[in-house]
């Protein structure tokens, strides 16, 4: 459409060969409702990862008692340590649906389209 106070037709004429900027992300203005994923995402805390039946993460739970000043000929202590162990996650999933149809799909192409992964 044209917009207010553009009534005459030379206003038309060049606004419609004016191209509509649209950002290449689709923002959403709807949902508040992951607010971890949210929180993790804008602290750069969140770690997109792919493969395997689930996510492996070792953990330091412990201080290795076994380190300590010397000098000379003092002992070492060798007592084997037990300061790591493994925490493994089951993959979680978000999911839904979004409708395209041909026309949608076709116009969504070329330099024009804001997401691909929709498409």
């Amino acid at each position: 459409g044209v917009p207010a106070g553009a009534n005459n037709t030379e206003a038309r004429d060049v606004l419609s060969t004016s191209l509509v900027r649209y950002e290449k992300v689709a923002r959403d203005n709807i949902f508040n409702d992951f607010v971890t994923l949210d929180v993790l995402k804008r602290k750069d805390r969140m770690r997109m990862q792919t493969g395997g039946t689930s996510v492996g993460i070792t953990l330091e739970y412990a201080k290795n008692t076994t380190i300590s000043s010397m000098a000379y000929f003092d002992t070492i202590d060798t007592s084997p340590q037990k300061n790591f162990q493994t925490a493994e996650y089951k993959w979680g999933y978000y999911g839904g649906s979004v409708s395209l149809s041909d026309q949608e799909v076709e116009q969504n192409q070329g330099e024009n389209i804001i997401n691909p992964r929709q498409v």
